[in-house]
């Protein structure tokens, strides 16, 4: 099990006690936990920081000036300058401190993200969710794949001509299209590292919109970076102009810049819509000096923005993915087999070849079928191979199945998700450890991607979630218990002032709320929250609540996005005409 070090001067101790308590013995090394009476405290430090992957560094004055701490953030530069892996964690716990010139802070830890925090709920969220990350990472399969790149290099070329040239416009954002599966994600990552924009083992925020989302559902993303969301804070969105909400996304962009990170908005039409259009509020947004040649804010697209459009906007760089060349291809094939310790004959391994397509995610799926089940299986088998896409999620659900009812019920509960948290789901199913390898389990074979300011939410992967609802599998009666008591809470205590810490269970309840019928406070009425809300009461036909839903929404329109408008009318009339009503 991965561990974290706790780093603190002893004016700290109330607040890591909480934490290391929060935490248990079995997570963390704390010195009233591990340290042995008699035995010299130097070589206890340098012990417990050898038998931990994560030094969590508490910032304060006091631990600053305190040469224990000093000694331990020496040791952990040693660490890592001799190339063994450790993630390191600063926390900036006293906000009197002038981080960028407190020359205590050696500059090598200046580069990680030092903002203030000193609650210890969220502190311990955040520890427990890099632990978490920790143990997916170390899986042997999961690294190898993640560090596989080839081909590209003309469109790395590119890149890198725009970024160094002389008088030619520099670009502000970055957008990656293609076919789901062709490897987005991982040209991003790398072009960005091409460029010197990211460091090796840089990990981005992941941020995900789809169709029926729009600037408010990308602002309390965002949002959701600074730690927790209030419900003043979503009273105060919906009185925004569609002109506010865009100056409300940048300034909170502008703090992603300052940390030093890059968000990749993992997008399913919403920026890059469908009809090739692109929104209007991303191109204001990014329309900012702050961002020029920086890339903040990366796109990854399913689809392409017209070559008008590209031709016009020299704020946005389109780099569109088709499938690998053969001889790319074949190198991805060896390189794969060869890091997940196979050999083939080379008649066999021609073969397999012959049938693959140049998209990355077929041939990662061959190497592993051939690795899981051996080659004569996979030659035996090609067709499965062939037929990648609805063949792969059949396999995968059908293995999920095969394990036992709760694997499945557990895979079930997540796609009833757009996105959700660890601490929803210990809450619904209760244990904690089995929910941990469940979903280190689920998470190796390809089921969901962590997404979030801190990766701390689960997102199915879409066409999982789509071969579940069109299969009609029904939630365990025990988890829908479960969800009905979230939402009664909720609407129990709608009417007050509250914090929420976990968005997915907020979008969670205030989705509920509205199917059952519950009247809610106006802030709640998120346009994009009810819009979700609409296409399922019209598929259960209640189309008088999706008529009145949407009456209410378009009350404020001058607040909302074009796009959001138009898909609104368009509920509208089908739910009218439906109900033979003559405003049709």
């Amino acid at each position: 099990m991965n561990r974290a070090f706790l780093s603190h001067s002893s004016k700290q101790k109330d607040l890591v006690r909480q934490i290391a308590n929060n935490l248990g013995k079995g997570q963390c090394v704390f010195d009233e936990f591990e340290f042995e009476s008699g035995m010299p405290i130097l070589d206890e430090i340098l012990k417990g920081l050898n038998d931990t992957d994560l030094f969590v560094l508490f910032i304060s004055d006091d631990s600053l000036n305190s040469e224990w701490v000093q000694r331990e953030i020496s040791e952990t530069k040693n660490i890592l300058d001799n190339g063994l892996q450790k993630i390191v964690y600063p926390i900036l716990v006293d906000n009197s401190l002038d981080v960028s010139n407190d020359t205590r802070i050696p500059s090598w830890l200046k580069k990680y993200l030092l903002k203030p925090n000193n609650h210890h709920f969220l502190i311990t969220k955040k520890i427990k969710q890099r632990l978490r990350e920790l143990s997916l990472e170390h899986n042997p399969n999961f690294k190898a794949k993640e560090s596989l790149f080839v081909g590209r290099n003309e469109m790395l070329d590119q890149l890198e001509s725009k970024i160094y040239s002389i008088g030619e416009s520099k670009p502000h954002s970055i957008v990656v299209s293609g076919m789901v599966g062709i490897g987005r994600r991982t040209f991003l990552k790398n072009a960005l590292k091409w460029v010197k924009k990211i460091q090796e083992f840089y990990e981005p925020i992941y941020i995900t919109l789809d169709t029926k989302d729009s600037i408010e559902d990308f602002i309390i993303k965002l949002q959701d970076f600074e730690d927790k969301t209030s419900s003043e804070f979503l009273e105060q969105l919906q009185c925004l102009s569609f002109d506010e909400k865009i100056e409300e996304a940048r300034n909170l962009l502008l703090k992603v810049k300052d940390s030093n990170e890059y968000i990749f908005l993992i997008d399913f039409g919403c920026v890059i819509k469908p009809s090739k259009k692109v929104a209007d509020w991303y191109l204001k947004l990014i329309d900012d000096e702050n961002f020029r040649n920086i890339f903040t804010l990366c796109i990854v697209s399913r689809f392409r923005p017209s070559n008008d459009f590209l031709r016009k906007q020299k704020n946005v760089l389109n780099f569109h993915l088709n499938t690998l060349s053969e001889k790319d291809t074949e190198k991805l094939f060896v390189k794969y087999l060869s890091l997940l310790g196979n050999e083939l004959r080379e008649k066999d391994a021609q073969e397999i070849l012959s049938i693959l397509n140049g998209v990355p995610a077929q041939t990662h799926y061959a190497v592993e079928y051939i690795h899981d089940y051996g080659i004569i299986e996979a030659l035996k088998n090609k067709n499965d191979i062939v037929d990648f896409g609805e063949t792969q999620v059949f396999y995968l659900v059908d293995s999920i199945r095969k394990k036992g009812s709760f694997e499945f019920d557990f895979l079930v509960l997540l796609s009833n998700f757009e996105f959700v948290s660890y601490d929803v789901l210990y809450s619904i199913i209760g244990d904690e450890e089995k929910v941990n390898e469940t979903l280190e389990d689920f998470y190796i074979s390809g089921v969901f991607d962590l997404v979030g300011a801190n990766k701390e939410y689960i997102k199915i992967h879409f066409p999982i979630a789509d071969y579940l609802k069109r299969s009609k599998s029904k939630l365990n009666n025990e988890y829908r218990d479960k969800i009905r008591e979230f939402i009664k809470e909720f609407v129990s205590r709608s009417s007050h002032h509250e914090e929420y810490d976990d968005i997915s269970q907020l979008l969670l309840s205030v989705k509920g709320a509205i199917l059952e019928g519950h009247n809610l406070p106006e802030k709640y009425y998120i346009p994009s929250f009810v819009l979700k809300t609409v296409v399922e009461l019209y598929y259960e036909g209640n189309y008088k609540s999706v008529i009145h839903l949407i009456d209410k929404v378009l009350e404020n329109s001058r607040r909302l996005d074009k796009d959001l408008i138009r898909e609104f009318q368009y509920w509208l009339c089908l739910s009218l005409a439906r109900e033979s009503d003559d405003r049709f």
